[in-house]
């Protein structure tokens, strides 16, 4: 489990601003803060998640994942990239959260066939079988240490009003990875130079699709990373 207190901050590296450029491509190590999640296991619509996975968010019944993508070569090493990954709701939700879990798995998608040197449109029985069986049982801490690489998105503050004064003050800008951000193996140079900076090798996972495993399960789709940034589509991800 990485040590968090080793690495600077996204927003600040020696005290000075310093944001990673928008479009850099980095190599990174996927780990999962457990601070503050909910101790014990919990049942969302019906599906069982494992103790100290998920945080609850304070407005809502958004359910996430805090991860930190900790950049393991080149001229960023070292540093961290925060991400929540919303999993699931409790109640009803509303397009907005559909939309984040939406993209959430399709995160999560792209980040086990970066791991795993596939590309985007692998509809191979290889590729399915490692899609269908990488997190049995919604274990998402088999998230935990896989290798990626991610393109680093620069994101402007928003505006927002203080509850202090009642004045419009503007956010803090902040880097982050979108969920067409992963490069998988399709993306030529771009992805397979950064391959020597993986630490950790996939685990084994040549379990035949034609034995059913436990839930989530991820479909190869055969749309690039454009068409994925333009989906907004209210059909989720099928998870059985």
């Amino acid at each position: 489990m990485v040590n968090f207190n080793e690495f600077e901050d996204d927003t600040q590296i020696n005290d000075k601003p310093s944001l990673i450029p928008d479009g850099t491509i980095v190599p990174v190590l996927v780990e999962i803060d457990r601070n503050n999640t909910i101790p014990e296991p919990v049942t969302i619509n019906g599906e069982t998640y494992p103790a100290n996975l998920l945080r609850k968010s304070q407005n809502g019944g958004m359910h996430y994942i805090a991860v930190a993508y900790k950049i393991t070569g080149g001229e960023y090493f070292k540093r961290i990239i925060w991400d929540n990954l919303n999993i699931a709701c409790s109640g009803e939700m509303t397009d907005g959260q559909q939309k984040g879990i939406k993209f959430a798995h399709q995160k999560i998608k792209g980040l086990i066939q970066s791991h795993c040197g596939l590309s985007s449109t692998d509809k191979s029985e290889k590729a399915q079988n490692i899609l269908a069986n990488f997190i049995p049982g919604n274990d998402y801490f088999k998230l935990e240490g896989i290798n990626a690489v991610v393109r680093i998105d620069f994101r402007e503050g928003e505006m927002y009003k203080d509850k202090a004064t009642g004045e419009m003050v503007k956010g803090k800008d902040k880097n982050a990875v979108a969920p067409w951000g992963v490069l998988r193996a399709d993306d030529g140079q771009d992805y397979s130079k950064f391959i020597e900076f993986f630490e950790n090798k996939p685990v084994n996972t040549e379990q035949s699709v034609s034995q059913p495993s436990p839930q989530p399960t991820f479909s190869p789709d055969t749309d690039k990373a454009e068409s994925e940034k333009q989906s907004i589509a209210t059909d989720m991800p099928n998870w059985g």
